[in-house]
């Protein structure tokens, strides 16, 4: 998924906390919510002289729902429950543990919060190529693709090794 994607995707599903949300959507909406508090704090010091003023606020409350919902689906997308949420209540244990498992790959089979989307876990190809004048992407074209997605992190070294023999069998 996209950073534009994810962003849009966080934003729609507001208060959806059913589902599941991936990695890469997961981790770019965390980025841009981050990116946005970051804005307003040094907006709120330029134009109020205060770091956490009006534009902060307004930022933190507008972004809380979407956040929690996204971090929910990450959860569903592990496997676990989105109650683990909580788990962050404990002490420096509850972040680590959160973290943790925000960062582990999905499940690659469907679960009681939901179907495998697209992407690393589904049967559906990780990238689909498609030249304008209908000639097949070049094998160094398709390499060099899913080399800058393993380089991205969105594919494991595994996943990596897998994509990359179909491309070099296929010739």
């Amino acid at each position: 998924m996209e950073f534009q994607e994810a962003v849009k995707t966080g934003l729609q599903k507001y208060v959806v906390f059913e589902g599941r949300a991936s990695r890469s959507e997961f981790w770019y909406f965390t980025l841009a919510a981050f990116c946005a508090y970051v804005v307003s704090s040094i907006l709120d010091s330029l134009l109020f002289g205060s770091s956490i003023g009006l534009l902060y606020t307004v930022t933190v409350l507008g972004l809380i729902l979407p956040s929690l919902a996204v971090q929910v689906r990450r959860l569903h997308d592990t496997g676990r429950s989105g109650w683990w949420v909580l788990i962050v209540l404990v002490p420096l244990v509850g972040a680590i543990l959160l973290i943790v498992w925000f960062c582990q790959e999905g499940k690659s089979e469907d679960n009681p919060y939901g179907v495998v989307s697209s992407g690393p876990n589904s049967s559906e190809p990780l990238f689909k190529f498609s030249a304008s004048n209908g000639a097949r992407t070049s094998d160094l074209e398709r390499l060099e693709k899913l080399h800058a997605l393993h380089s991205s992190g969105a594919l494991t070294e595994d996943e990596f090794a897998a994509e990359k023999a179909k491309i070099l069998s296929s010739r």
